[in-house]
């Protein structure tokens, strides 16, 4: 696949993202909260990042509650 056509599905599959953690996917949000995390198609925002995780982690997303503990963002 030519560069352009991996940074237009990459687009497509970030808009898919914010659209299902939105409405309330937790597979979702927690991929959203990576991609704020390492700035991975979004730009660098750690707030954003924990927002989302925490929502995953509240929606019972397994990997989101793990991480929040291994970042040290748990709610005490």
């Amino acid at each position: 696949a030519s560069r352009q056509s991996a940074e237009e599905t990459d687009r497509k599959v970030l808009e898919f993202q914010k659209r299902r953690a939105a409405q309330g996917s937790p597979t979702s949000q927690y991929d959203l909260s990576l991609r704020f995390l390492e700035g991975n198609g979004v730009e660098k925002n750690e707030d954003q990042a924990r927002m989302w995780m925490r929502k995953a982690a509240d929606g019972g997303n397994a990997q989101a509650k793990s991480h929040l503990q291994t970042l040290g963002w748990q709610e005490n």
